[in-house]
């Protein structure tokens, strides 16, 4: 019975290492997957700044902001100030980007050797990759 809970112990302890992201390693650009009417990149910056454009389908930059984001606990990403992209047509629609004022708070995940932060409403939605 103690051998279980030390490996269950021993187990838990190399996950919770293996999921703690620092900010050096989560500093980089992060791109939307999978939108098809924008194209949109968040460039996490050092010193807890980050650079965010948007361009329509047709390559206009509708969208382009500079706010604070910072890592809390092992993994979780917040963003000060967060435009809500769910990939609608912001050349119809262009008032949509003015709607920056609210934060967002994410999970930095490893997905397929990336990371990458999840920010809709429904799982798996409205996803954003780190590129190499």
């Amino acid at each position: 019975m103690q051998e279980r809970w030390l490996f269950l112990l021993l187990a838990f302890l190399v996950l919770a290492a293996c999921l703690h992201v620092d900010e050096k390693k989560a500093l980089g650009t992060y791109v939307a997957q999978n939108y098809v009417n924008t194209i949109d990149t968040i460039y996490l910056e050092p010193a807890g700044v980050y650079q965010r454009r948007v361009y329509a389908s047709d390559g206009e930059l509708v969208l382009s902001m500079r706010s604070k984001w910072s890592l809390s606990g092992t993994r979780e990403i917040a963003f000060d100030a967060f435009f809500l992209n769910l990939d609608r047509d912001l050349l119809k629609f262009p008032e949509l980007t003015a709607d920056t004022v609210g934060g967002m708070h994410s999970i930095l995940e490893s997905n397929g050797g990336s990371l990458e932060f999840c920010v809709g409403y429904l799982e798996g939605q409205n996803c954003y990759r780190k590129v190499p």
